[in-house]
């Protein structure tokens, strides 16, 4: 089934394929569209890459959704907020962590919209 790309479902899919991309474990993400929008959730059980990584993945979401539907998908988000603390935490760039998650969104853009897809069609990876 085919769908225009919702940015929610880009948002989530931003993550998974960023996720994937740094060889996290159990990436898993749901997504819910309902009478009053649509909700999406992404979680990881393992992390192994390096933290700076870690603030892309987040990172990640909302430049999908920013980049790929003009939209960043952002409410009920706290994926900046959270990028920020942890940049502050470990003393690294967050300009450069945004600018790593649009590279990254860019380069995979049709992974991600195929993710996104995938999303809107079972509600859950």
């Amino acid at each position: 089934m085919r769908h225009t790309l919702n940015p929610t479902a880009a948002h989530e899919a931003g993550h998974v394929v960023a996720a994937r991309l740094f060889d996290a474990r159990g990436v898993t993400a749901r997504l819910h569209v309902g009478r009053h929008g649509t909700r999406g959730m992404t979680r990881l059980r393992a992390w192994r890459a390096a933290d700076t990584d870690f603030v892309v993945y987040i990172l990640a979401g909302p430049a999908a959704g920013r980049l790929i539907t003009g939209n960043p998908a952002l409410v009920g988000s706290d994926d900046l907020d959270v990028a920020r603390r942890i940049t502050v935490r470990i003393g690294a760039s967050y300009r450069d962590a945004e600018q790593r998650a649009a590279r990254l969104v860019r380069q995979h853009r049709a992974d991600i919209e195929r993710t996104a897809a995938l999303l809107l069609d079972h509600g859950r990876i």
